[in-house]
């Protein structure tokens, strides 16, 4: 009895073809033959019959490995000029997604090779676990994602993806964009009318802006993921002629510096709000920053101490600060038509008396995040790249001053290093002194630009800039250790902090040690070393024994320093 050929699996059918298409040099004699399968597996896929005789010779030959012209051949026993004639139905076949082509001495590169026998084949896993799983008829998958950052995981894969070489990847790409509408990112690039290498270059920018733990992105190290040697060099010279479609949208801009290069980009404005919408302010909020940021929640409030004119010029300070006097202060500056809105402090004076404290005191009281700014991170050993970061800082910090619902605070935190007086430069300056004057350039375009809120703090005012100080509105020396009332109410607040208000010392003990001329900072030393002969000994010093710990604090400041030598 014969088998009901309309009844079997279509993988039958795929090996009925197989099999006979061993060494039948595609003679008339096989096609006839294969004719009821063929016919099956071109309605299964929906292609022409010798497309369906082609596919199942691929199928079969994958078992193996990735297909080339020259395994055809040989499987058919046919010439490569004969199996040459069938590129049309097997690109067919690449079109419609049933099987896969690239480029196989490329995979790499992403470089087409001329070479015929270059071209590889494999069949879609898609088509593949179909045919296995016999299912009634194939239909190509859409990749229905649910949002941007689906999007950028799925085109993520492709172009990590070195099976793919670049017209595949960009059609990969493409497909994905145009089956994915309904994300409004891809609604908002579609008004810029932009060309399909565009926009693959324009989404794996936004790959690696996601990824990246800053906002500058490496555009030659992207082009070389994407494209060809001679593709990568074409974009990049639109870049630098400012010709590149992605440029003249205004979708993105070349390294926001003095030091123009066609290596480094950022993202517009533009792009964030069409990549990130409304998640724009968490993203760049919670996106890691190579500058310190402080939550105002989090800083723990401490009360401070101050005397006199001092104490009085910081509530000042504060109070023009705090909402809603900041924001009515600010819109008075613009509409006044000033030079600058900006808010510049000054904090100079002495070490340990409470100037980087008062600054983190000032960021919770009035619900600012803080920046704080590691001097160590400016400086770098490559000529350029210190004024580069310097910059950066200060790009970074409008770019949250944009995000922010409250404006934060910029704070360049013992800053003597970069806001010192500038060199005077003759033929025998160094190149040390060339940077330093760079960057002191910089930060004085910037705080004639900033709109925002900076703060620096130093202790070395002799070796201050002239130019620093003229554009502080603020300018705030905390030039003593206090008067004794000062000093006295910072002993019975760091002293009941650590014992819960359990009395340590008698109140004239307390009396005695504010006579003592010495820092907040200092105190707090001295206090911690109260706390550890809590912890270790369990008891509490006495008198004498804090005294002690007072003359080790400041004592070796007093002491003439050594001269080296014999």
């Amino acid at each position: 009895m014969t088998e009901d050929k309309t009844s079997i699996p279509i993988v039958s059918h795929v090996q009925i073809i197989a099999e006979a298409a061993r060494a039948s040099e595609m003679k008339d004699e096989f096609l006839q033959a294969v004719a009821p399968s063929a016919k099956k597996v071109a309605e299964y896929l929906e292609c022409s019959e010798i497309q369906a005789i082609l596919f199942c010779i691929i199928f079969n030959l994958n078992f193996r490995s990735i297909t080339d012209i020259s395994d055809i051949g040989n499987y058919l026993n046919c010439s490569m000029i004969r199996v040459t004639t069938y590129l049309k139905d097997i690109n067919v076949l690449v079109e419609k997604k049933i099987i896969r082509s690239n480029h196989g001495e490329s995979k790499k590169r992403r470089r087409p090779i001329s070479t015929l026998n270059s071209y590889e084949y494999s069949v879609n896993k898609d088509v593949f676990e179909s045919i296995i799983q016999n299912e009634g008829k194939f239909t190509a998958k859409s990749e229905k994602l649910f949002d941007i950052f689906d999007l950028l995981k799925a085109c993520s894969a492709i172009i990590k993806d070195n099976s793919f070489d670049e017209e595949e990847m960009t059609q990969e790409i493409i497909s994905i964009v145009q089956e994915n509408f309904h994300i409004p990112f891809l609604q908002a690039i579609d008004q810029f009318d932009l060309p399909a290498d565009s926009i693959v270059l324009y989404i794996a920018l936004c790959i690696a802006f996601v990824a990246g733990e800053d906002d500058e992105i490496d555009l030659p190290r992207v082009l070389e993921q994407l494209f060809d040697y001679r593709d990568a060099i074409r974009i990049r010279r639109e870049f630098v002629n400012s010709q590149h479609p992605l440029l003249v949208n205004g979708l993105v801009q070349l390294e926001n510096s003095s030091f123009r290069s066609d290596r480094t980009l950022i993202l517009t404005e533009k792009s964030l709000e069409m990549l990130l919408h409304e998640d724009k302010t968490f993203f760049i909020k919670h996106k890691k920053d190579a500058h310190n940021l402080i939550l105002a929640k989090n800083i723990p409030e401490k009360k401070l101490f101050f005397s006199g004119e001092l104490e009085k010029q910081l509530n000042f300070l504060t109070s023009a600060l705090t909402e809603p006097h900041y924001s009515e202060l600010r819109t008075r500056l613009k509409n006044s038509g000033a030079a600058s809105s900006a808010i510049v402090v000054l904090l100079h004076g002495l070490s340990g008396c409470g100037k980087s404290e008062y600054v983190y005191q000032l960021a919770r009281s009035t619900k600012r995040d803080l920046i704080r700014v590691n001097i160590s991170e400016t400086k770098s050993k490559w000529f350029g790249e210190s004024e580069k970061l310097i910059k950066k800082i200060f790009d970074d910090y409008k770019k949250r001053v944009e995000s922010s619902k409250i404006i934060p605070l910029l704070l360049f935190n013992e800053a003597d290093g970069i806001i010192s007086s500038r060199k005077i430069l003759g033929n025998t300056s160094s190149g040390v002194s060339q940077t330093e004057n760079s960057i002191q350039n910089i930060i004085l375009q910037e705080l004639e630009e900033i709109d925002g809120i900076f703060l620096a703090t130093t202790n070395l005012t002799q070796n201050l800039d002239s130019a620093i100080a003229r554009r502080s509105l603020f300018k705030v020396h905390f030039k003593d250790f206090g008067n004794k009332e000062t000093r006295y109410s910072i002993w019975s607040e760091t002293l009941n902090r650590i014992s819960n208000g359990q009395s340590i010392l008698a109140q004239n003990d307390i009396l005695h040690l504010s006579d003592l001329q010495m820092s907040g900072g200092q105190i707090d030393n001295v206090v911690k070393k109260v706390m550890m002969i809590y912890i270790l000994e369990d008891r509490y010093p006495t008198l004498s024994e804090i005294m002690e710990f007072c003359t080790e604090e400041t004592g070796f400041l007093k002491e003439e320093k050594k001269k080296i030598g014999y």
